[in-house]
């Protein structure tokens, strides 16, 4: 392929400022088979980089993989929602317990799904699980930088619940849930996240109350 001299003065510059920043070794050995040698080794060398590398990313997407599976299909509701309470993934048994399409549920407000007499719970459930993780920043902020570093991060794993929150469900009876909140901090600086797990409760509240009402009579 013929280069116009514009073309082949462009890679010439290019090559030379490769050189002049050390991208290249400072000697080259003279001797053709040894050069060539060289060249081999450090071409077997790229692909075993290239190979251990593909091998962790097939290894990081298996484990990846493994956990997807295991929060889709856990017999608890799991619910990943914003800091601002908005829904931005869920599982199946979630589905089911919410009675609507995955994709109705989707960027919509946790607490729209409940009934109004629970709202006031399931906010102040998310107040005091944001409320713990302020007051871990502010106690660590004030800690020396490898100090007691597992205790804190023990301290930080906090979860908060409420029981006995009543669900919503179009077209259905509503349920009893038990509401558990652990607010988690995602990695490569994305926004925290709660995780939320919610148990139909709904056999053991009427059971209770059923003990109860017959106690008193």
């Amino acid at each position: 392929m013929n280069r116009s001299p514009s073309e082949a003065a462009e890679l010439r510059r290019r090559a030379e400022a490769q050189i002049a920043l050390g991208d290249l070794p400072a000697k080259l050995p003279l001797d053709p088979t040894r050069l060539l040698h060289e060249l081999q080794v450090h071409k077997i060398e790229l692909e075993l980089q290239n190979e251990e590398l593909l091998s962790a990313n097939r290894e990081l997407d298996a484990l990846r993989r493994r956990y997807q599976a295991m929060f889709e299909h856990a017999p608890v509701g799991y619910l990943i929602l914003s800091t601002a309470g908005v829904i931005d993934d869920l599982n199946e048994r979630a589905v089911e317990l919410l009675k609507r399409e995955r994709k109705s549920l989707l960027n919509t407000s946790m607490r729209d799904h409940f009934n109004p007499a629970s709202v006031a719970d399931f906010d102040e459930l998310l107040r005091a699980v944001n409320d713990n993780d302020n007051d871990n920043d502010n106690d660590n902020d004030n800690d020396n930088e490898n100090e007691n570093e597992n205790e804190n991060e023990n301290e930080n794993d906090i979860s908060v619940s409420a029981d006995n929150l009543i669900l919503h469900r179009p077209r259905s009876v509503p349920i009893f849930v038990r509401a558990q909140a652990r607010r988690l901090e995602a990695s490569d600086h994305a926004p925290a996240f709660t995780l939320i797990a919610i148990m139909d409760v709904s056999a053991l509240k009427y059971a209770m109350d059923d003990a109860i009402s017959r106690i008193e009579k």
